[in-house]
């Protein structure tokens, strides 16, 4: 039977990965909103409107997958996939959904912008709220695979990996002779 400091450590684990992917998930919103928004200003033009999204598209790769898979690698090497791998991913998506939600709605409203026109009856709601639904998913799962896939790679090359013997032993202990 598994050792209950055992569970225990591995739950605080995946409550890191669920952190991790909300802080980084929430870093990229934050960012992209707040270079946006300055790029308005630094830029002005057609080719300057172009050089800004390039700027901040390639801000927003370096963050995620590249950063996003750095960090779950690190930290993958110390999670034991084979047992919990459904509670890391969803702690990943569910991180990486939180995490992009809050930044979402409260970015905005720190520029000084309003909620409040956006919804004026309830099939624009219900259009708006779907929409992104959609959006928060995409989000998630754009968290979850590189995370994934990052955790997965290091625990692959962290485990042991049986060396081959170049001579195989009989039973009675000597080497074969082939």
């Amino acid at each position: 039977m598994g050792n209950p400091e055992d569970g225990e450590e591995q739950q605080t684990k995946t409550r890191t990965l669920f952190f991790v992917a909300l802080l980084l998930s929430a870093f990229q919103v934050t960012l992209v909103e707040t270079l946006e928004r300055q790029t308005l200003y630094l830029f002005s033009g057609i080719s300057g409107f172009f050089l800004g999204g390039l700027v901040i598209n390639i801000l927003s790769f370096l963050i995620n997958p590249v950063l996003l898979f750095y960090v779950f690698y690190h930290i993958g090497k110390r999670v034991q996939l084979e047992d919990r791998y459904v509670f890391v991913g969803a702690s990943i998506f569910v991180g990486g959904v939180v995490g992009y939600t809050v930044p979402y709605f409260l970015v905005p409203v720190a520029y000084g912008g309003s909620w409040s026109a956006f919804f004026p009856d309830f099939g624009f709601f219900l259009a708006t709220a779907s929409s992104l639904g959609l959006v928060f998913i995409g989000a998630g799962l754009g968290v979850l695979f590189p995370g994934f896939v990052a955790i997965v790679v290091a625990n692959y090359r962290t485990k042991k990996q049986p060396v081959p013997n170049e001579q195989a032993t009989q039973p009675n202990g000597n080497p074969s002779q082939t």
